[in-house]
This record gives structure tokens, C-alpha cells and sequence, in this order.
């Protein structure tokens, strides 16, 4: 009989090729070694993410013709040969790249950061985390309208999980450099390290811990500061002066949350609505919905190109021209259609962003009632 292994001991994954020993017990015997390594996973989603935002800014550029420092979502010149047929082209590629790896990826534990270490204590699957991320690019590159965040996230989370294995670490310690990945993603894809760190607090561990506030933190400013400097991120400055508080802003506050509140539930509802649709075409085993998302995503951006992508452009344009309540009114209806529609029909990606967009949209509206 096989001798049982020990209570404190990981089991080593399979085709792992475990760190030198003393790097290995340097981490686990010393906080500090734990911080560095979140420092150093930091460092890898910084230049992650500012990898994958400049090839989704190359692939707007060279499919949809517009200048490399351009925003999809907020360029007017597109034809409209290409604002129909780029999506579906997209979807095309989707649906043979889900044909091809359909039978290499049965199986295979294909979880995000949040059910990896709910479940499979912080382990993510690298072939699947790398695919993901890819047919993520590729669902924006081509004018999806959903963000690369979740591409961010999961390519992040799989390098810290990936770490964490070649140095054997404790199921804790796993699920903390998971953590840590995501923190660094989120962190270094909108230039928010608290935003990062509570992501990784609230959604992806679940808790608040001392232990985990330092790893955590330090990989989402590490990441904050390296995207930084290779993407040269600017902000939208509106120029004014604050008003001052009152018990009318207070309310129309508090008005402005309750409304981005049933908002968010009818996104979440519209997706699923859509995906339930789109499960209904059977033609060819479904390889059919991803091009039929694509022709219908560039019918509406036929309409309007701030469909197209995350949004970025759409919400800078929109938020210093002073639109008319009208035109706010049906940009957000068509973004929630749109991004509907891209992930119901199998584009990957985020709502993040879309979700941002939406909220500054609400509360722009509101204000200019």
C-alpha cells in the first residue's frame, strides 16, 4: 500500500517542474518571500495587460482601418462594407476555433480565478487559460462589444497559479497568488490598484485577511505602475469647478445608484435572455451563432459605431460633448443589445467596461434632465 501524503504537503501537478528548494522554502517560511512573489506577479500582469491592449488596439487598426492612437467606439469614418462584415468575420474565426479545440479541451478544467479557488484550491488550467484569453482578443479585435478585462483576469490569475504550483505552495498560498494575479489585472487595465485589490478581496478570495492585504496590494500597484509606463494611460479631465454638497445632489445621488442598480440586473437578465436564444440555433451543432452574433452586432453598429468594442471612446465622447438626453437614452439601449448579443452568441469577454459605460451614461442623463 502507498504511503498517504503528508497532511501539509501539496500534491505536485502533473508535468509541473517544481522551483529550487531553498526559493521553495524561502516562501513558504517567510512573509516576505510571499510578498516578493506577488511583487514579481504584479510585475507580469502589468506587461500582460499592456500586451493585450496593444494588440487589440493594432487589430481596431488594421481591420476596421482607423489610426493606431484611434478608439474604435468613437471613430465616424468606418465603412460600412467593414462595420458589417468585421464582426461577422470575427465570428467566424470564433466558431472554427471553438470547432477545432471542442474535443482538446473536453475535460479540461477551463475555470476563471473566482471558481478556480472556490473549488480547485487556486489551481487554473494553463492550455485553457491561454485560449480563453485569446478567443477574448480576438471577440474584441474583431468589434465585439465586450472588454478585454476577462482575458486580463484569467491570463493573470494563470500565471499566479501557475507560480504558486512550481513552488509547491499550501492550498492558502494558492489561492492567494491567484488573488494576486487578479488584483494585478483589474489594477493595470483601469489604472486602479484599490479597485484591483478590493476585486481580489470581495470577489475572487471572498474575505478580508491581514495576511492577504500586503500580497495583494503590492502585486496591484506593481502591476499599476508597470502598465503605467508602457501604455501611458490619460485620464478624461472635464474642466469646471465642484459643486458644492447639498441635500439635493444627495438625493439625485442616491436616485442615480438605484437606477445603475435595475439597470445592471436587466444587462444580466438581457444576457441570459440572449444565450437562451442563440442556444436554440442548431444548425451545423451551433457553429452558425457566433457569425449570426457578428451580422447583428454590425447591424447596430451600422447605427452607431460606439457599439463597437469596449467603449472606451464612446464614453469620453459622450461625456464631454453634452449630448442631448435622447441620444444617451439610445446609446444605452443599443449597448446593452450589443453586448447582449456578442456574449449570447459566443463572443468572450467582459462586461466591465460596458458596465462603466453604462453607469456614466445613467448618471449623465440624469443630470441633464
Amino acid at each position: 500500500m502507498a504511503p498517504a501524503p503528508h497532511a501539509g504537503k501539496p500534491a505536485q501537478a502533473a508535468g509541473i517542474r517544481l522551483l529550487p528548494l531553498f526559493l521553495r522554502n524561502f516562501v513558504r517560511n517567510r512573509e516576505t518571500g510571499l510578498v516578493l512573489v506577488a511583487i514579481v506577479i504584479g510585475l507580469l500582469s502589468g506587461v500582460l495587460v499592456a500586451t493585450i491592449s496593444g494588440l487589440s488596439q493594432v487589430s481596431h487598426a488594421l481591420l476596421f482601418d482607423i489610426p493606431f492612437d484611434a478608439h474604435l467606439s468613437a471613430t465616424g469614418v468606418i465603412s460600412w462594407q467593414r462595420t458589417l462584415l468585421i464582426p461577422m468575420l470575427g465570428g467566424l474565426v470564433l466558431a472554427l476555433i471553438g470547432l477545432y479545440f471542442a474535443r482538446r479541451v473536453k475535460g479540461q478544467q477551463l475555470a476563471d480565478a473566482i471558481e478556480a479557488n472556490a473549488l480547485y484550491g487556486g489551481r487554473v488550467s494553463f492550455r485553457g487559460s491561454l485560449l480563453i484569453s485569446v478567443q477574448t482578443l480576438l471577440s474584441n479585435g474583431f468589434g465585439g462589444s465586450v472588454g478585454l478585462e476577462a482575458g486580463y483576469t484569467q491570463i493573470c490569475a494563470m500565471f499566479g497559479s501557475h507560480i504558486g504550483q512550481r513552488l509547491a505552495a499550501r492550498r492558502n498560498d494558492m489561492r492567494l497568488l491567484v488573488a494576486c494575479g487578479a488584483a494585478g489585472a483589474i489594477s493595470a487595465a483601469f489604472s486602479a490598484p484599490l479597485a484591483g485589490a478590493f476585486y481580489a478581496f470581495e470577489v475572487v478570495l471572498g474575505a478580508y485577511t491581514s495576511a492577504a492585504l500586503v500580497p495583494v496590494t503590492a502585486s496591484a500597484v506593481t502591476a499599476w505602475l508597470v502598465a503605467r509606463q508602457l501604455t501611458h494611460q490619460s485620464f478624461l479631465m472635464v474642466p469646471g469647478f465642484p459643486s458644492p454638497v447639498s441635500v439635493e445632489m444627495i438625493g439625485q445621488t442616491v436616485l442615480i445608484g438605484v437606477i445603475c442598480a435595475f439597470v445592471s440586473i436587466l444587462v444580466m437578465l438581457a444576457v441570459a435572455f440572449s444565450e437562451r436564444c442563440f442556444q436554440r440555433i442548431a444548425v451545423f451543432k451551433g457553429f452558425m451563432r457566433p457569425i449570426l452574433g457578428g451580422l447583428l452586432l454590425g447591424g447596430l453598429a451600422l447605427l452607431t459605431p460606439t457599439v463597437l468594442g469596449a467603449g472606451h471612446g464612446a464614453m469620453q465622447i459622450l461625456l464631454v460633448s453634452n449630448p442631448t438626453w435622447l441620444l444617451l437614452t439610445t446609446t444605452i439601449v443599443f449597448k446593452i443589445l450589443a453586448s447582449a448579443i456578442s456574449l449570447g452568441s459566443g463572443f468572450r469577454g467582459g462586461l466591465f467596461f460596458a458596465s462603466l459605460l453604462l453607469g456614466a451614461l445613467i448618471g449623465n442623463s440624469t443630470a441633464s434632465c
